[in-house]
């Protein structure tokens, strides 16, 4: 469960600095949520105030019984890598690693040793139909493999809450149609909240709960 209360994000250390506000938001254990807004709306920055990235100047987050910002920053950043798969808009991967590199180092970062992590990244990678491409460097993988490794990176762990950042964007209406079939399989198998952001309508209306940041701060029963 998410629990997010109040949340503002100033950006700027000046006087005149902006505030973001950002407002309220609870998710339950397994619900699915989308987040929609247009650009600076604060789509991306809710994200990463809910992983713990950005610290917001006011409000609180709750994962469970845990008060995110509570922690100090190492802890923080250790129950990230445990708890929080993140997918990013462009899979972001380590060029030089293979994809079971890149998804064994998330294990890795969340504790696991060695080999249990590549045991884990081997199996989430053959889940997600790349079981051929293990030793593939992120060159040589289409954008829609790229995304896929994204996918099984975030999920390595089984995290209780996957945040993704405008997952599709890069991807046409084929590809993007399977990821998120993909996505959503994936999620609930390991019973995991989805809070996604998009700005593209194909994908708002796979969900039945939108959170709109345009209509202004969020409120917990929007």
């Amino acid at each position: 469960m998410i629990r997010a209360d109040d949340l503002e994000v100033a950006f700027g250390r000046q006087a005149g600095s902006e505030t973001l506000a950002l407002g309220s938001l609870h998710l339950a254990a397994g619900e699915r949520a989308c987040v929609v807004g247009g650009s600076g709306s604060g789509k991306t920055t809710l994200l990463h105030v809910l992983a713990g990235i950005v610290s917001p100047t006011q409000g609180r987050v709750r994962h469970g019984e845990t008060d995110l910002f509570a922690l100090k920053e190492a802890a923080r950043d250790r129950f990230r890598a445990e708890k929080i798969g993140y997918v990013f808009q462009t899979a972001q991967l380590l060029q030089g690693l293979s994809a079971m590199e890149n998804v064994a180092l998330a294990a890795s970062l969340a504790g696991l040793g060695r080999a249990d992590a590549r045991s884990k990244a081997e199996a989430i990678l053959k889940r997600v139909e790349l079981g051929h491409r293990l030793d593939a460097r992120p060159g040589t993988l289409s954008v829609g493999e790229q995304q896929r490794v994204g996918i099984a990176r975030a999920l390595v762990t089984k995290p209780a809450v996957v945040l993704a950042d405008e997952p599709t964007a890069s991807l046409d209406e084929r590809r993007s149609a399977e990821v998120l079939d993909l996505l959503d399989e994936v999620v609930a198998e390991a019973g995991a909240t989805l809070l996604l952001v998009t700005h593209e309508p194909r994908v708002r209306d796979r969900f039945e709960r939108v959170l709109d940041l345009d209509d202004g701060p969020l409120e917990v029963d929007s």
